[in-house]
């Protein structure tokens, strides 16, 4: 490569093709004027150019113009017979852009003059392309992170708020025991929202079904249902909801299943209904049973106990009605 006024025998001989041509990377020699006097097959696969095409073209207009000027003062130090890698961007025939990195090396002649350049060309663009996605996961990610970090802190506080709520009905130690099975209780129901949140994606909605699927099988376990003969049938229809209105509703549900194992049955237990629907553009939320109904004149906000009015924070946080 170095005899450079022999380089026109030197290409057309049979092992230089064989060689040039068997390479997984595309090679293009330039002389001083930056013009293209060799190409392999790999360098016409990559840009879209035939051979014929190829030869005597200036090699900067191979190039995406955001690179140009890059690439001349990288041409003037290779001049000054420095070597150099580099990433960029060529504009292949049919218009589309194709990455390449580039190994770039200057040709010295028998007085050790530069008479041009090479270049190995190896094309990158999958790896580009892979990169932008994995960068734009990364952010989602960060995202997702930094929201469920300031979920988890608002969540943290709604648990102190109410363990603070329950501790001001304490009177007897069998209250105590009773107001901390039901902070247990609440708590459980924000856990399992953030255990579906983590396999949710990044889609920032929650599949309420699996939500309330997973809240009442912990309710049956906590709650003793099973001990109790009690039983719960869950009807689910309204698919994906955001995760906001998912944990209040959960923790909706919560209070109200809570208040029939308390309330509802007498010692054979009974059944309870929770069915979710949509109409419109309104959600519908239902929690029966069949105990022994509500007391006469009941009303759900003059109810004086903590669980009523939480269920009534609730309703009002979801702009619903009771």
């Amino acid at each position: 490569m170095q005899h450079i006024p022999d380089f026109e025998s030197l290409k057309n001989s049979n092992i230089f093709e064989g060689i040039m041509d068997s390479m997984n990377d595309g090679i293009l020699i330039v002389n001083l004027n930056d013009k293209i006097i060799y190409a392999n097959k790999k360098i016409c696969e990559i840009t879209g150019y035939n051979l014929s095409e190829l030869i005597g073209y200036q090699a900067t207009e191979l190039l995406n113009k955001d690179f140009v000027s890059e690439m001349e003062g990288k041409i003037k130090e290779r001049n000054r017979y420095f070597s150099d890698s580099y990433e960029l961007t060529l504009i292949k025939k049919n218009g589309k852009k194709v990455w390449v990195r580039i190994s770039a090396s200057p040709i010295l002649d028998l007085d050790n003059k530069v008479v041009g350049s090479i270049g190995v060309h190896t094309d990158i663009t999958e790896r580009k392309n892979q990169d932008k996605i994995l960068s734009k996961t990364l952010k989602e990610k960060e995202l997702l992170l930094q929201e469920t970090h300031h979920r988890v802190k608002n969540n943290m506080q709604l648990v102190s708020s109410l363990m603070s709520l329950q501790a001001a009905e304490l009177r007897t130690a069998e209250d105590a025991k009773v107001a901390f099975i039901t902070c247990q209780k609440r708590i459980k129901s924000i856990a399992v929202l953030h255990e579906i949140i983590y396999k949710c994606g990044d889609s920032g909605k929650i599949d309420f079904n699996i939500y309330c699927e997973k809240i009442i099988n912990d309710l049956k376990e906590v709650l003793g249902f099973s001990s109790q003969k009690t039983t719960i049938k869950q009807t689910c229809s309204i698919g994906s909801m955001n995760m906001e209105n998912a944990l209040t509703c959960g923790m909706l549900i919560n209070e109200l299943v809570i208040n029939c194992s308390k309330h509802a049955f007498y010692s054979a237990g009974g059944e309870i209904n929770i069915s979710i629907s949509s109409e419109k553009n309104t959600t519908i939320l239902k929690v029966e049973d069949n105990g022994k109904g509500l007391p006469s004149g009941f009303s759900l906000t003059k109810g004086g106990s903590l669980g009523f009015l939480l269920i009534g924070a609730f309703v009002e946080q979801l702009d619903g009605k009771c």
